[in-house]
């Protein structure tokens, strides 16, 4: 009787460890690329949102009442997210007015400022944000009024 005793892996036994291989590196390398791609979202997101904060606390806050009452009559605005940073914010006398568009242009980051009332202004923020294809809509309620 005749007797074969293999001293080697079969083609076949290569082909599927490697395959297996292949497969296991392509999911870990999507899995980075996913995280990769999260952490780039979530600190774009926090820097938008950030500047978005200092904003609505400064129009809340430190606007004088008859600066932010004078955009009732042209609401509503529209602010490019990009041009709000926080070294802008509340940097000089006309800030606002340099950052504030009438229309929305362009622009895929922006917040939509809505000004209505009389005594008591009420501030309406929307922020709209698109980041590495991902559509975010964030609301805001503040209101602002004449104290004497």
């Amino acid at each position: 009787m005749i007797s074969k005793k293999s001293k080697g892996y079969i083609l076949l036994e290569t082909v599927i460890s490697f395959s297996l291989i292949t497969i296991f590196m392509y999911c870990t390398f999507l899995m980075q690329f996913k995280i990769m791609k999260l952490k780039y979202y979530n600190n774009k997101l926090e820097q938008y949102l950030n500047c978005f904060e200092l904003f609505t606390n400064y129009m809340g806050s430190d606007a004088g009442y008859e600066e932010v009452k004078a955009l009732r009559h042209i609401s509503p605005e529209y602010i490019s997210a990009d041009k709000i940073s926080v070294q802008r914010i509340g940097s000089s006398e006309s800030w606002i007015s340099s950052v504030i568009d009438h229309s929305k242009g362009d622009y895929m980051n922006y917040v939509k400022l809505e000004v209505s009332g009389d005594d008591v202004l009420t501030l309406n923020f929307t922020m709209n944000l698109n980041i590495a294809g991902n559509p975010e809509e964030i609301k805001y309620e503040s209101y602002k009024g004449r104290y004497e």
